[in-house]
């Protein structure tokens, strides 16, 4: 089976876009409008991006569980709580009490997942990001839905530099999730208020290179979690450091 994710090549398509706007912004420094509307339009289109990413990832890595038809006692926990709570909405409760026959049809959605042999192919579970909320602490709220618990920790990103005390190399990790709090609220500033974002182009160019290795890491993790689930339904997590 293809476990390669649709959402990292769209992803990688549109940083195309991004190191347009970058590129423009680096040539128009002189010009203070120009250099400003490239950097504004550079940090909106890498945010949104990134955003949409992360919930076609989800979105994606769920389609390809239910390819691999696997019973509901080989199914990640997560996985099958968030797919439980997707329907137990207030207005499925509602429906309940007041003992309204549509509610039958939820009920229906609801019983395969409490069959342990049941094999399932449809899952659904809410992977959008909540209207008017964005930064780091959603993104691991998302990524918990599928089971995984503090994502920029599992998925880090590791640069080395040369030391003044010895030949080996010092090992230090990215705050992404400092990083992308960074740029959702440089973002909010550019469209609640218009603020002329204060950052660089090499900056912002940092921000994209750090992004991208996380996707990079996050689709190898992935795709592994999802070559073991194919090999005997292992309820695993993997960590790529």
């Amino acid at each position: 089976m293809d476990y390669e994710f649709t959402s990292q090549k769209d992803f990688k398509e549109a940083l195309e876009e991004v190191d347009i706007l970058i590129k423009l912004a680096d040539e128009h420094a002189e010009d203070d409008i120009k250099y400003s509307l490239f950097l504004k339009s550079g940090i909106l289109f890498l945010a949104t991006k990134f955003e949409t990413f992360v919930e076609d990832t989800i979105s994606e890595y769920v389609h390809k569980i239910c390819r691999l038809k696997l019973k509901v006692s080989q199914l990640p926990d997560d996985i099958l709580l968030s797919a439980l709570n997707y329907h137990l909405t207030d207005e499925f409760i509602n429906l309940l009490r007041q003992r309204n026959n549509k509610v039958y049809s939820q009920i229906n959605c609801l019983t395969p997942f409490f069959k342990d042999n049941e094999v399932i192919e449809q899952i659904n579970i809410d992977h959008k990001f909540s209207y008017g909320r964005h930064g780091a602490k959603l993104i691991e709220k998302l990524f918990e839905r599928i089971g995984h618990y503090d994502i920029f920790n599992q998925c880090k990103i590791c640069i080395s530099n040369e030391s003044m005390l010895s030949d080996e190399p010092l090992l230090s990790y990215i705050n992404l999730s400092g990083q992308i709090n960074a740029l959702t609220g440089i973002r909010n500033g550019i469209i609640h208020e218009n603020k002329s974002p204060n950052l660089s182009v090499q900056q912002i160019t940092e921000y994209r290179d750090n992004i991208t290795s996380f996707v990079h890491l996050l689709s190898i993790m992935l795709k592994s979690e999802l070559n073991q689930l194919s090999e005997g339904g292992a309820n695993t997590t993997a960590v790529i450091q």
